[in-house]
């Protein structure tokens, strides 16, 4: 499993789908998730530090798009575990008619539609800023 240390913190959300009294907290956990995503950028830039295109072979960019939507997931896993049971329920049935999967587009969905192992990683650390914030928004 990769490990990812993130300056976020989710950690004053403690219990799972707990009750949420405002919508203000719902706003906090959805930014953590955003800055979270966004810093797998910086894990695949770690990943390939100091070497040109030529030094990266195509199977390494596999197991880097791989590591990244792993990454991805797993992130996702986190802050679904903190999501108010209500929405959580919307997120994954959204999740499921969109990519068949509640967790949200697998590797085999990705590369089904046709996208290349560099699309992956770059979407793997670009959070999904419409619909999901819409759900989340919802009375």
């Amino acid at each position: 499993m990769l490990e990812f240390d993130s300056n976020n913190s989710a950690d004053t959300f403690t219990t799972a789908n707990s009750a949420f009294t405002n919508q203000s907290e719902l706003q906090q956990i959805r930014a953590n998730y955003c800055k979270e995503v966004k810093g797998i950028a910086e894990f695949v830039k770690q990943l390939i530090a100091g070497r040109t295109e030529e030094e990266i072979t195509e199977e390494e960019i596999e197991r880097i798009a791989r590591q990244a939507h792993s990454l991805r997931r797993e992130i996702g896993i986190k802050y679904k575990e903190l999501t108010p049971q209500q929405k959580l329920d919307a997120i994954y049935v959204r999740n499921l008619k969109k990519y068949g999967d509640s967790l949200g587009p697998t590797i085999e969905y990705l590369r089904t539609i046709g996208k290349t192992w560099l699309q992956i990683i770059e979407s793997a650390s670009r959070p999904n800023p419409g619909d999901i914030n819409d759900i989340l928004r919802e009375g």
